[in-house]
């Protein structure tokens, strides 16, 4: 933000210090000529200033541990200049089945590092490092590739002085008593919330129970422990929705389930309280490690001696011996990553804008600058100002009338000092003089705020354009970086066996002021949580990738037995069902597999209706929304394909194949020609029974998310027997379903021919029809049967369906996806750009996005635009044909790349634009005589 404007407040208020602009962009201006193969850190990213909160973090870690760190500062006068660093654990679920931080280190120096002064903090993509350099001192952060521990390095310059660091647990809310976080936003407390009282309420108090201290010698150690006694989530929703019997029989990853950490130092720390580290002033490098722990144990006993192991295993991490072959297995682990697989975009660099002339001054001397958006909408208040930091005055007539605004330049000129002035019309005519250090942020949404031109000098020129290639580049590898921080790929509990999937509301790198805050509360929602795991397969990706599969393993159980209790009664609809068997999976779930409960999934027991059968959940956008069952057997099936990793088959793929295949045999019916009869069903969220019960008068049949899906999965999944392990029965059975599928629901489009539905058309009269997620689009992306590589009658109908509904959206909108599965270059480029030049509005790391529909940092934005590269350069096809550059912008986008793809093959080469040249290679050569060029050549 480079204006007088923000010149004078970031001088006058300390308060925008921690919007400025990073250092990424400054480096990056260098890089719109990159090579072929550039090194990732081409895409680094540097901060120069100190952050003003913890929304201007920048993340490391390793897929189990995150840190988010920054520098706590402002201008002068602002912040201590400590180095922050919030944790995050990928299975911190607390009683509630919450995912928490782990807390907050404060790591302090002395001599201080000046939180007004210049700073260099980079996060070293090659290695996973957050350096930060100030004040001549240097410090590392990284998360162990290979073990769950944070590890800091603390290193003094030469010629500079003794340098003594303090390394604090900042933890004093957590450790004080019980939070009440009911109100922390959408899925949450009260009526849209996630939660009920024991006596089938709806929860308006979530408590988030305190963590406590265990005093150990030279070691900071805490922890939390899930208490049933406190909260018992797990078992009060089994009970309210009918599946009490499961019980312990079932997998609990709530109760009793305890994680801490253990801060230890080497011998240059000594403790100074049970919260504190330090270490005497020394020209030394200093060296910390943070241990952390998980597991489920019948008593805090058998926890707490988990905690005492981890202290030894903390210093034997720092232990001189083991720190430079720990480095150097850390180092090869991240070069091994980014070596797997890369996409580098380039593109010609843009002309420099022309300079836009100055707006003309409202009032003599005033400049006014109203083009402020998301958090940089704020204005300063401080109770010690005169008139308890209010206006001094009151316009005669309201803003927007520019007498206002001559009168408000007036007031100004007459208090010392003041240089600017904002106007809102939600003032009433008042304003506030900008002329103190500090204060606190008050939030408007329409303001304008008016600057003496001649306080301050002029603004320095803006920095050039970035090429578009080197903003989808980056911002391809940032998000990649990202979900493997989240991913879960390390597993928790003692025996390293607990794994949960990406949280799609933030992952474990949200960086919030209040740390726990992420809205939608703590399930998972499919239409949001899979879009990652799209991109991370073509990416070598297997490990970051297979948490997914085995924690929806562990669901396994749960998903049967609900069946069971569910289904051999009297459905919603009315059928009086038996013989009903097999697994769904809800659009929503609990991390342990039930509906979330209240608003956001299974009506709490208190406010139910008693004539709702118990498989009705009560939420009208999700009470029949079961199809993700199918497109998660769609994902694990490319795993399959990719990894050929028959264990992960045998263990994960195929008894979730079978038990989502087998509830479809059995629950759905047979049309009067013997089709199966997909209903009741909806079609994604929009697409929905009119009421309870369902009727064939107000709930469509024959969805196309699971006609696709089943259209596109059981011939895949009849192949896959050939990897062994499947019963000649179970194939048989398949086959029988692929022969009782019915047909792609289409319609005529009224002018050149047909186009995808929503579902089977007519559709019934009291049905809900529309929502924004696009049903009918669902044979390009997710089910892959409408592409450019398969071309055909379903690319054409899939043409038309699109051109239909050239939405491409945000977040998780699949637009961007399915225009170049279509084989539409130019639409494709031009939607990856778009995302990719998404702004970060409130966050300072550039892949930090905005919530969206989801939370912040948004986990699908750029994931999605990961995918939708991809699928430009490379499709495949259940046959084996490799579709090469089948969505590229021939014209204009040069590229380098390496992908995997089925069969274990993996395709790396160029296309450059201005030459027109192309060449690749393939790894097996066996695999050559698959690839097919689609376009560039």
């Amino acid at each position: 933000m480079a204006t007088a404007a923000g010149r004078v407040l970031g001088v006058a208020t300390a308060v925008w210090a921690g919007l400025l602009a990073t250092a990424v962009r400054a480096h990056a201006e260098q890089l719109n000529d990159l090579p072929s193969t550039p090194s990732v850190d081409h895409y680094s990213v540097t901060f120069t200033t100190a952050s003003t909160s913890s929304l201007g973090a920048m993340p490391v870690g390793n897929g189990r541990v995150s840190v988010n760190a920054w520098v706590d500062g402002a201008a002068p006068g602002g912040g201590t200049g400590d180095l922050m660093l919030l944790i995050g654990l990928a299975d911190a679920l607390d009683e509630n089945s919450n995912l928490l931080k782990l807390g907050l280190i404060r790591l302090a120096l002395s001599p201080r590092i000046e939180p007004g002064g210049p700073i260099n903090q980079t996060l070293v993509l090659s290695t996973g490092t957050v350096v930060l350099k100030a004040g001549g001192v240097e410090v590392s952060v990284w998360v162990d590739a290979n073990t769950s521990s944070v590890r800091m390095a603390v290193t003094p310059s030469p010629a500079g002085p003794p340098v003594g660091v303090t390394a604090r647990l900042d933890h004093d809310d957590r450790l004080a008593g019980v939070i009440d976080a009911g109100g922390y936003g959408n899925g949450w407390g009260g009526p849209s919330g996630s939660f009920c009282n024991p006596n089938g309420t709806i929860a308006d108090f979530v408590g988030i129970f305190p963590d406590a201290l265990h005093p150990t010698e030279s070691a900071v150690v805490w922890y939390h422990r899930n208490d049933p006694r406190r909260s018992d989530m797990y078992h009060e929703t089994l009970r309210a929705q009918g599946l009490e019997e499961c019980g312990d029989g079932c997998w609990d990853p709530i109760t009793n389930r305890s994680w801490g950490a253990a801060l230890v130092g080497d011998a240059a720390f000594t403790s100074a309280n049970a919260t504190t580290l330090v270490s005497s002033p020394g020209t030394a490098t200093v060296n910390l490690a943070l241990a952390v722990a998980s597991a489920q144990t019948d008593t805090l006993g058998e926890f707490t001696a988990v905690l005492d192991a981890l202290v030894d295993g903390g210093r034997a991490e720092i232990d001189p011996s083991a720190l430079g072959p720990r480095r150097a297995t850390h180092e090869a682990w991240w070069a091994d990553f980014w070596a797997r697989s890369y996409i580098h975009v380039r593109t010609p660099t843009p002309p420099p804008p022309a300079p836009s002339p100055p707006p003309p001054p409202p009032v003599p001397g005033y400049t006014e600058h109203n083009d402020f958006d998301g958090d940089q909408s704020a204005v300063i208040e401080n109770p010690q100002w005169p008139n308890g930091g209010k206006s001094p005055g009151k316009c005669s007539v309201a803003f927007p009338n520019k007498t206002c605004v001559a009168e408000a330049a007036a007031m100004c000129d007459a208090v010392p000092g003041c240089v600017a002035f904002s106007l809102s019309t939600f003032w009433h005519g008042g304003f506030y003089p900008v002329v103190y250090t500090s204060g606190t942020l008050k939030r408007n949404s329409q303001w304008s705020l008016f600057v003496n031109a001649s306080a301050v000098p002029p603004s320095p020129p803006p920095p050039p354009p970035l090429a578009a290639g080197m903003i989808v580049s980056r911002q391809y590898v940032l998000m990649r970086f990202m979900d493997l921080c989240s991913s879960g790929r390390i597993g928790g509990g003692l025996a390293g066996n607990d794994f949960f999937a990406l949280k799609y509301n933030g992952g474990i790198l949200t960086s919030e002021p209040v740390a726990n805050a992420r809205s939608w509360g703590p399930g998972q929602w499919w239409q949001n949580l899979r879009l990652p795991y799209y991109a991370m397969l073509a990416e070598g990706g297997a490990d970051v990738f297979r948490p997914l599969l085995r924690w929806y393993r562990s669901l396994l159980p749960l998903a049967l037995r609900r069946t069971a209790l569910w289904f051999n009664t009297t459905d919603a609809a009315g059928r009086k069902l038996s013989g009903v068997h097999g697994a769904f999976f809800h659009e929503t779930e609990t991390q342990f597999g039930t509906l979330v409960p209240s608003e956001k999934g299974y009506n709490c027991p208190a406010v139910r209706n008693s004539n709702w059968t118990v498989d009705w959940a009560g939420n009208h956008a999700i009470n029949l929304h079961r199809m993700g069952s199918i497109e998660l057997l769609m994902l694990g099936l490319d795993y399959f394909d990719h990894t050929e990793d028959t264990e992960e088959f045998t263990t994960s793929i195929l008894p979730l194949a079978v038990g989502v295949t087998d509830w479809v045999a059995t629950y759905y019916g047979r049309s009067a020609d013997g089709k199966l009869d997909v209903w009741p069903t909806q079609s994604l969220e929009g697409y929905r029974p009119g009421g309870f019960p369902p009727t064939r008068n107000n709930t469509i049949q024959n969805d196309m998310p699971w006609v696709a899906g089943l259209t596109a999965v059981l011939p895949r999944l009849v192949a896959s027997a050939e990897a062994g392990g499947v019963d000649p029965n179970q194939v048989t059975k398949w086959r029988e379903l692929i022969e009782a599928l019915p047909a792609l629901p289409i319609t005529s489009n009224g002018a050149d021919g047909t186009v995808f539905t929503a579902a089977e058309m007519p559709y019934p009269p009291g049905a809900i029809l529309g929502g924004s997620e696009q049903p009918n689009m669902y044979p390009m992306h997710p089910f892959r049967l409408a592409t450019a590589l398969r071309g055909g009658p379903l690319q054409q109908i899939g043409l038309r369906t699109i051109t239909a509904h050239p939405s491409y959206g945000t977040g998780w909108y699949q637009g961007v996806m399915n225009v170049a599965l279509l084989g539409m270059a130019e639409d494709a480029a031009a939607a990856v750009l778009a995302r990719a030049s998404t702004p970060t509005q409130a966050m300072r790391f550039p892949a930090y996005l905005p919530s969206m529909q989801d939370f912040r940092p948004n986990e699908d934005h750029l994931s999605n635009m990961r995918s939708a590269l991809q699928y430009m350069l490379v499709q495949h096809d259940p046959n084996g044909t490799i579709g090469l550059l089948p969505a590229w912008p021939c014209g204009n986008w040069s590229v380098s790349f390496k992908l995997h793809l089925p069969k274990r093959t993996v395709l790396e080469g160029q296309y450059n634009h201005n030459t027109g040249r192309l060449g690749f290679t393939v790894d097996p050569p066996s695999r050559r005589g698959d690839v097919v060029v689609m376009r560039c050549a």
